[in-house]
């Protein structure tokens, strides 16, 4: 399965890309007196169970992540593997953006 090079760093960006999926907190920051959490599904007043700030960017990390699994698989057709990467490449900065046109 990981014959070269690449599908080792397609592994990572599997993994950093998949935790968050499972509700892991990204990061934690103090603004106007309140704690926030953001993970994968958007933000939560730590203080205020109320609130909540959520996003639908997971669903493109989702397709993200079954993107990077298969192009870890098609290892034997170099050009297809190519083509997905930058498929994802491009995918991996709408996400990006997604976030922040919220």
């Amino acid at each position: 399965m990981i014959q070269r090079i690449q599908s080792i760093y397609f592994l990572i960006a599997l993994l950093l890309r998949a935790f968050p999926l499972f509700g892991l907190e990204l990061f934690a920051f103090h603004w106007d007196e309140q704690q926030l959490s953001m993970n994968a599904y958007g933000i939560k007043d730590l203080g205020n169970p109320d609130f909540s700030s959520n996003n639908d960017s997971w669903i493109l990390s989702l397709i993200l992540v079954v993107l990077l699994a298969l192009i870890i698989v098609l290892f034997k057709n170099r050009k297809r593997q190519i083509t997905l990467a930058w498929f994802a490449l491009i995918l991996n900065l709408l996400t990006t953006s997604y976030r922040d046109w919220e």
